[in-house]
């Protein structure tokens, strides 16, 4: 060596990733490939720069902290080019009902179109964030007609909802979704 620093692979893996696509449409009409892996050997996997590859074809690096034994880690590998989102709201309706103990009435409902342009059939997580009582007179609900998340906050993170979607090879799919929130007339409410 000349003196100047120099850099050389210590190891080199090829993992089995368990891949997922997820989305939160209604910030991002994207939908975004994860690849999920553990450390299987009795080593811990040493701090340092991962260089990824995307079917054989590099897409980028990261830095990665040290990875326990057993420890699990998931990667982000960007946008998929062959799933097409389309998201829109079908509802955002504020009123009255009641009459002797009035109440305000707040419903959302949202519609999502997928396209999956894959050879192959997909499974497709759906993330939303939805409002979170506090209080015993406010009552968040799912609409009526519409499907259930599953599971309900996501990651112990109250609000994040989750719905699952199984799409076929160059299918489309379509998921609906709301919820309403139903408080005293005299209450208001930020950021709803």
């Amino acid at each position: 060596s000349n003196g100047e620093p120099q850099r050389f692979a210590l190891q080199q893996h090829s993992l089995n990733a368990k891949l997922k696509l997820k989305t939160m449409p209604r910030f991002d009409p994207h939908a975004y490939l994860f690849a999920e892996m553990s450390n299987q050997s009795q080593t811990p996997w040493l701090a340092g720069e991962w260089r990824l590859q995307r079917d054989g074809v590099p897409v980028g690096q990261t830095s990665q902290g040290l990875i326990a034994p057993n420890a699990s880690v998931g990667v982000g590998f960007g946008a998929d080019d062959h799933l097409m989102l389309t998201w829109q709201t079908v509802k955002d309706e504020q009123h009255e009902e009641g009459v002797l103990n009035k109440q305000q009435q707040l419903q959302r409902q949202y519609h999502l179109l997928v396209e999956n342009g894959h050879t192959a059939a997909i499974e497709l997580e759906v993330l939303d964030s939805w409002p979170v009582s506090k209080q015993q007179e406010i009552h968040v609900e799912m609409l009526a007609g519409t499907k259930a998340p599953e599971p309900v906050d996501v990651e112990k993170q109250p609000g994040i909802q989750s719905w699952i979607m199984h799409i076929p090879a160059q299918k489309k799919a379509t998921l609906d979704t709301g919820y309403q929130v139903t408080y005293p007339k005299d209450k208001e409410i930020d950021r709803l």
